[in-house]
């Protein structure tokens, strides 16, 4: 059972850290031609994202 959370676990950090690449390099495209809204929304994509990937889960 244990090695079976750890698996999604580890598929889990992979989906998420190509999602968080995503959203970095769309804030990095914001900064790039100096549109503040666009970075804004990409560290809150950021924050978002990165709180659904620590979250505890009632089911697990």
């Amino acid at each position: 059972m244990a090695r079976v959370y750890f698996v999604r676990m580890k598929s889990r950090i992979i989906v998420y850290t190509i999602l968080i690449a995503a959203v970095a390099a769309m804030g990095y495209f914001g900064y790039t031609i100096n549109a503040r809204k666009l970075m804004w929304l990409s560290g809150v994509g950021i924050v978002f994202l990165l709180f659904h990937l620590f979250r505890k889960r009632e089911n697990q």
